[in-house]
């Protein structure tokens, strides 16, 4: 059963995505067939694809604020760790959603 909207003459909103709305949908699309084409190779091909594509998606420039918040936090926390293993530990987490 289809959900109606309230204002069928209303627009979708983007919810502040840098992409446009007509474009979201198939990147959600590509992102679900990236992932799927390595279960083929089993469990270990699944968790590696998406750690590579989460830390992608980490250091992606439309992606940036996110990141640059991650560090800013990181700083915060850690200020003996180097500037090179504070990016590397947000990429990380990025890997681990």
């Amino acid at each position: 059963m289809a959900t109606k909207r309230k204002n069928p003459d209303k627009k979708p909103r983007n919810h502040g995505s840098k992409l446009p709305v007509w474009l979201q949908g198939p990147a959600a699309l590509v992102m679900r067939l990236g992932l799927a084409l390595p279960t083929l190779g089993g469990l270990r091909g699944v968790t590696d694809a998406a750690g590579q594509l989460g830390r992608t998606f980490g250091g992606a420039p439309f992606n940036r604020k996110r990141l640059e918040r991650a560090l800013e936090n990181l700083r915060e926390a850690f200020p003996d760790w180097s500037e090179e293993r504070r990016r590397q530990c947000a990429l990380d987490s990025y890997g681990h959603v």
